[in-house]
């Protein structure tokens, strides 16, 4: 609008001045006040993973914003939230429910590295003097939301994993060169996959994967978790019973997913192993590479 000013950066503004553009990496990381880093920003844009862009709704997904390192007055803006939760490694997966909590009111540092040379800034986050809840009341809030966003980031590791493993299945099931040697090892690889899907059924609905038609198809695990996470962080308040009952609720289904998973792994997954070995074909690994 032509008759209206702008409202001040959503952030902690961090100003820097360069005597001269650094060809070097430069970072900003922030730390809390036990001196423990928070998130890091560099000037050097990170590769990309799997499933980054958009998602299949054409939402661009979120970026970390880089460091300037031009010559003279530099600033960055520090929208003062922690590290998002895991994504899965699937295409057009949406990033809806994945943002990492806002700090709570409370003393940090920044710490800006140009050129092997470290400068550091302590600052003070402040609640809002209009909101009525106490700093304790913050905190809590802040200590659930980083333990729902572990929860989410535990959950799209173990579909990162039963992925994983599937595929490489597939992988041995096509190296097996007779067709004897085909059949059996197959046989096994859907015994295996079959105890794997039951698991990531329950994980994560892909008909909805992209944040799309989500109402003809049942929300699974990782959608309910990370739905309900979104509810604390919608205003300036303690938990309430009603979603500390329903994260636990959640978080105790996952639990035994996260245990069936693991009887699969520590169990099934030999059979399979021996039954390549035996087929001299070369071993499967459930661990991820790099």
């Amino acid at each position: 609008m032509l008759d209206a000013g702008s409202n001040p950066p959503d952030g902690v503004v961090v100003h820097y001045f360069l005597e001269a553009k650094s060809d070097n990496e430069a970072t900003i990381t922030f730390h809390d006040s036990k001196g423990e880093e928070i998130k890091s920003f560099s000037s050097v844009r990170q590769e990309k993973k799997k499933g980054s862009g958009k998602s299949a709704t054409g939402e661009k997904k979120r970026e970390d914003p880089l460091v300037r390192v031009e010559a003279g007055m530099n600033r960055f803006i520090w929208d003062m939230r922690y590290p998002d939760a895991r994504q899965v490694d699937i295409d057009d997966a949406t990033d809806h429910g994945l943002a990492g909590p806002h700090a709570p009111p409370g003393a940090y540092a920044v710490h800006l590295t140009v050129g092997g040379r470290t400068q550091t800034q302590e600052f003070e986050i402040r609640k809002d003097p209009r909101i009525p809840a106490t700093q304790e009341d913050l905190q809590a809030q802040f200590d659930l939301l980083i333990a729902m966003r572990d929860r989410i980031s535990d959950t799209h590791d173990a579909i990162n994993q039963i992925v994983r493993v599937k595929k490489q299945v597939d992988e041995w099931v096509g190296r097996a060169v007779s067709e004897a040697a085909r059949d059996a090892v197959s046989k096994a690889g859907e015994e295996l996959k079959d105890k794997l899907s039951a698991v990531e059924d329950q994980l994560i609905q892909y008909k909805t994967i992209g944040g799309l038609d989500r109402i003809s198809h049942p929300a699974k695990l990782n959608a309910k978790i990370r739905e309900i996470s979104t509810v604390p962080s919608t205003a300036d308040y303690g938990p309430t019973q009603g979603t500390l009952g329903v994260f636990g609720d959640l978080s105790e289904r996952l639990d035994v997913q996260f245990d069936a998973l693991k009887s699969v792994i520590e169990n099934d997954l030999p059979v399979f192993i021996n039954v390549v070995h035996e087929l001299e074909i070369p071993a499967i690994s459930s661990v991820a590479s790099g």
